[in-house]
């Protein structure tokens, strides 16, 4: 009986195989994270023994060797090579951390292996032979995409608005903005981003006297119309009767960042007509798409087809 484990430590994938009845231990250090995975560790460790069977059996037959893996993904995986990389084949499993003296050793093994990687202990001729795996290639590149991301991040000091809102960069940050039709969503990145007709940012860059209004009791900016100005009490409203199962608030940053109310707020500066270049805005170009998910369409109240604009 053969059993084999793969096994990740700081970065490093193990593999192994181990014979207990012959005293037989092979491992291999197969890559890090960013060229290999934990379950290409697994199906290397099946490789081993498969190898070693061979070899074994050269000198002696074996009547019935079995091959043991605590992975069920590899054993699913393994009998159809044409699903994922590295890939051979599997017989049996067996629990995995359940005692069991042969799959404990084999777990051990791996485990040191990895760590031999960590500690440096790896001479340039033992990595010669790594190969990247597909799925390692792909979460290398996202992963440097998020790093390039937030370092471009990190560095821009001109988008203290919006880091109210997205504070890291994030998967969840892209969602917020699935399925919008286009003139939404310039609305709601103007908003959002503060970087809009208001008297106050056209004040800030020097286009406008005054950051107020005509009255000049109180400086135009996002969170006085949104939430405060008085005449637009109707509009505003409406807005809140068309956001589901989220609590009106006074705080405008918990609002913008409230997915489902994310068609709500568009609407409501396209009623109330600032600024004037919105009321240009198509009807037929705001909403979303009609593959939309039923939770936006639940949560803002409004209909996600474009047929809706023509009622």
């Amino acid at each position: 009986m053969v059993y084999t484990d793969g096994s990740g430590y700081q970065g490093y994938i193990g593999a192994a195989a181990v014979i207990p009845s012959r005293d037989v231990q092979i491992t291999e250090c197969i890559g890090t994270e960013r060229t290999s995975t934990v379950y290409a560790g697994e199906a290397c460790g099946i490789k081993f023994a498969l190898k070693s069977l061979i070899r074994l059996t050269l000198v002696r037959p074996i009547k019935e060797p079995v091959i043991f893996s605590d992975s069920q993904a590899a054993l699913q995986t393994l009998q159809n090579p044409w699903m994922v990389s590295g890939q051979e084949y599997i017989q049996d499993c067996v629990p995995g951390h359940e005692g069991i003296p042969g799959n404990e050793a084999a777990d051990h093994a791996a485990k040191k292996t990895a760590i031999r990687g960590v500690h440096h202990e790896i001479v340039p001729g033992d990595i010669s032979h790594w190969v990247m795996l597909g799925a390692a290639t792909t979460h290398r590149i996202r992963q440097s995409a998020k790093d390039t991301w937030e370092r471009s991040w990190d560095k821009q000091k001109s988008r203290k608005p919006t880091k109210k809102l997205v504070t890291r960069p994030s998967k969840c940050t892209l969602q917020y903005w699935r399925y919008l039709h286009k003139a939404t969503l310039s609305i709601l990145i103007q908003v959002r981003t503060e970087r809009i007709g208001l008297a106050h940012y056209l004040w800030r860059i020097n286009k406008r006297n005054s950051p107020y209004y005509p009255c000049g009791l109180s400086s135009q900016t996002v969170q006085h119309i949104l939430i405060e100005y008085p005449l637009y009490r109707e509009e505003r409203d409406r807005m809140w009767s068309q956001i589901k199962g989220f609590r009106r608030t006074t705080d405008v940053q918990a609002l913008l960042n409230e997915r489902s109310a994310a068609l709500a707020i568009s609407k409501f500066w396209i009623e109330t007509r600032i600024p004037e270049q919105f009321t240009a805005v198509d009807p037929m170009a705001t909403g979303t798409y009609n593959n939309a998910e039923e939770q936006h369409e639940q949560g803002t109240g409004l209909r996600t087809d474009t047929t809706a604009h023509a009622e």
